[in-house]
């Protein structure tokens, strides 16, 4: 599906090239809505293909520090950053075994959901800390919280909330803690906001 979608973008990209040289600004919009769910689609099927069958390519010793840093810049655009107060606890030299890219993927994930969840206003806690056995990742949000009778499912695929959602996002973070032998939960009350927990086995000095 992903090679047919390619050529109709390209299409779209082409045509939309053409109606702008004849000042056609109504083939122009029609031309980048097709390029705009072209590239929706293909998101939605490189997530089934992530749940499916996610590849993690470098397995290593990683800085969860960083990587939450990471994760951070890119899910909190600029227009966001005065809107959006993160409080952040991390602590040092706490690592663990696993694909970067991928825990990046979990932890970026995790964080637009909570920015989506106060309507890209309001305050995020940023906690990283360690037990005798883990390294524990929380973050929380102050929204309107989970539904009680929704939070058993929202690692369920295909379940969602969101009008446009394709409830795949936190289906294939649950999946990529679980490759990694690691867990999650989430604790949530309405009107108070959600904290999901992350748990990934410390790496060995």
């Amino acid at each position: 599906i992903k090679n047919p979608l390619a050529a109709i973008a390209a299409s779209a990209f082409a045509i939309k090239k053409r109606a702008k040289t004849l000042n056609d600004n109504r083939i122009i919009q029609l031309s980048e809505k097709i390029e705009k769910n072209s590239q929706r689609a293909s998101d939605i099927i490189t997530r089934l293909l992530n749940y499916a069958k996610p590849s993690y390519y470098k397995i290593e010793k990683v800085d969860l520090r960083e990587i939450l840093l990471s994760a951070l810049d890119l899910a909190l655009p600029e227009n966001l950053k005065r809107k959006v107060k993160i409080s952040k606890r991390l602590n040092k030299n706490i690592y663990t075994y696993g694909d970067a890219t991928a825990l990046q993927r979990v932890f970026i994930n995790l964080l637009m959901n909570s920015i989506e969840a106060m309507n890209n206003e309001g305050k995020i806690d940023i906690k990283l800390s360690k037990n005798e056995h883990y390294a524990v990742i929380s973050i929380k949000d102050y929204g309107p919280g989970i539904p009680e009778d929704m939070i058993e499912h929202i690692f369920d695929p295909f379940f969602t909330t969101k009008e446009k959602g394709t409830g795949l996002g936190l289906s294939v973070v649950s999946k990529i803690i679980k490759d990694h032998r690691g867990e999650i939960e989430v604790r949530s009350q309405e009107n108070e906001g959600t904290e999901f927990i992350v748990k990934l086995p410390l790496a060995e000095d």
